[in-house]
């Protein structure tokens, strides 16, 4: 493959978006197994309920060298 495909936790902290956590994805953003989508989704609620800094979720294709 040419690209490694992602899903991003992202927190906002003094007006910067910071990777927090990423799980990989196949380029349709889909994940590779339900195991894998449940735990993007409870990081994303863990850091969306314990956190004060606002919290997002990107996707991201990174090129493979």
């Amino acid at each position: 493959m040419k690209h490694t495909y992602y899903k991003v936790i992202q927190q906002k902290w003094e007006g910067v978006w910071c990777d927090v956590d990423y799980h990989e994805t196949n380029s349709s953003g889909l994940f590779k197994s339900r195991e894998d989508r449940d735990a993007f989704r409870a990081n994303l609620k863990a850091y969306r309920d314990n956190q004060s800094a606002p919290v997002r979720s990107i996707s991201r294709r990174e090129l493979n060298t």
